[in-house]
């Protein structure tokens, strides 16, 4: 029987100036493992995060293991999402699922029933700066219904969310699980609708 994939960080440590952040975290997720970090603000939540992507010079290493113990840079299997969002204001909705498509791949013929998905079909020819907090949040998070990345890494992706974006988010959260896919989520909220166990990291309360 083959091995189950395996996603390792090694050795992740932050510091400011003045104090350490968090040092030598080492942890290994088994496939359709979610890793829920936590703390208060400016404990480092979003800069663990942005040195997993490789967003941020860092300490520490990231990398998974397949099913034959192979062992592979995660770099180019994963999905960043930060408070950051990555939609454009002066395009209209329909306009940036497909440009979120360009770069994350998905079929330009499956854009009515993500709108539907989404909440969003009443507002398709609506420019994205006009959308609630929560609307644009929901559209930002849209590369998740199709993208084949294996390591998800969400910051704060609940935030301004209506129970309804809520339930599919989590729903997509139990099916990225279940094809033992990765998730490695900072929230200060509390994941609901989950079915899959969740693995907690607790950060200081040292300022970021």
């Amino acid at each position: 029987m083959s091995a189950t994939p395996c996603l390792h960080l090694n050795h992740f440590e932050a510091h400011t100036e003045t104090q350490t952040l968090f040092n030598n975290i080492n942890i290994s997720l088994a496939g359709g493992s979610l890793l829920h970090i936590q703390g208060p603000n400016g404990s480092g939540k979003s800069t663990l995060l942005r040195m997993i992507a490789g967003l941020k010079p860092h300490q520490g290493t990231v990398f998974w293991q397949d099913s034959t113990q192979k062992t592979v840079n995660i770099e180019s299997e994963l999905f960043y999402f930060s408070h950051q969002l990555a939609i454009k204001l002066g395009l209209t909705v329909q306009e940036n699922i497909r440009h979120l498509q360009s770069l994350h791949g998905g079929h330009s013929e499956n854009l009515s029933s993500i709108l539907e998905i989404l909440g969003l079909h009443s507002k398709r020819n609506t420019l994205a700066e006009a959308l609630s907090q929560g609307q644009q949040q929901s559209l930002a998070l849209a590369p998740l219904l199709w993208g084949t990345q294996k390591l998800w890494l969400l910051d704060e992706p609940f935030v301004a969310l209506d129970s309804k974006a809520k339930r599919w988010l989590s729903q997509l959260l139990n099916r990225h699980l279940a094809q033992k896919g990765w998730v490695i989520l900072a929230s200060h909220e509390k994941i609901e609708y989950l079915e899959h166990p969740i693995e907690p990291l607790f950060l200081g309360a040292l300022d970021a």
